[in-house]
């Protein structure tokens, strides 16, 4: 038997599940939108004929970072989360190179965001301190 996860959030639902316990999302079997539309009524584009409503993508699932051929970083969800809670960040000063990987603490609220916040704000001021001592 194969895993189920909440379409919504990804979340790991069981078979008796009516509810999604992550995001509190209605859980109907074989369907493809939360109002209980089936895969069916899902068109080309992501949106339920039914409702309208669209699946959002998780463009930070899997997201690659590159600013030339020696630096660069890659990000993908792990296997026990519906999101991926890490973030890198990365710049160049002058002949440095700062890499900053933060990885999110799954027991807050939004270790994604809050890992995206400290990446981008530790690259940040790395990059200052580096323009300032050259």
């Amino acid at each position: 038997m194969s895993e189920m996860h909440c379409f919504k959030c990804g979340f790991v639902v069981t078979e008796s599940d009516r509810f999604c316990e992550e995001c509190g999302t209605a859980i109907a079997k074989e369907a493809g939108c939360e109002c209980g539309a089936g895969v069916k009524e899902i068109d080309g584009d992501g949106y339920c004929l039914n409702c309208g409503f669209r699946r959002e993508l998780k463009q930070r699932d899997h997201f690659e970072v590159s600013l030339h051929l020696s630096l660069a970083g890659v990000s993908d969800r792990g296997l026990k989360h519906h999101r991926n809670e890490d973030y890198l960040a990365l710049a160049t000063v002058n002949d440095s190179q700062i890499l900053v990987v933060c990885d999110g603490i799954s027991s807050s609220t939004q270790p994604d965001v809050a890992s995206q916040v400290a990446a981008i704000s530790a690259c940040e001021a790395l990059t200052h301190i580096l323009h300032l001592t050259v």
